[in-house]
């Protein structure tokens, strides 16, 4: 069983600036803090380009998946100011992430209903 991260309401997929700042201080990474309100940081900053501004771990890491859980345990929030971060759990090892104005679902192989042509 795999867990896939995902955020299941309108206003997209994002981390809480505690949250981030806790993973980077927990990974060893220096962490820059930029307001939403500069939404212009997130594109360039030629004085820091080494410093990373988000998390770029991937959805099923169970390094990030794991420290979420604690995170969590603590009483504290990870999701960002309009998402609402949830763990899927899927049976395989294969998943999409289906979104529709930051609304998102867990796909799986199954879920698909493919179109087998035969000829």
């Amino acid at each position: 069983m795999n867990k896939i991260l995902y955020s299941p309401t309108f206003g997209g997929y994002n981390y809480s600036d505690d949250f981030t700042k806790a993973w980077f201080t927990h990974k060893g990474i220096p962490y820059k803090y930029v307001q939403e309100t500069e939404w212009w940081a997130f594109f360039e900053d030629p004085n820091d380009s080494n410093i990373p501004l988000t998390i770029t771990e991937p959805r099923h890491s169970k390094e990030l998946i794991a420290f979420l859980e604690n995170y969590r345990t603590k009483g504290l929030n990870p999701s960002g100011k309009h998402a609402d971060i949830q763990i899927a759990k899927i049976k395989g090892n294969q998943y999409m992430i289906d979104e529709y104005d930051g609304n998102e679902s867990v796909l799986e192989p199954a879920d698909m209903d493919w179109i087998i042509i035969e000829d």
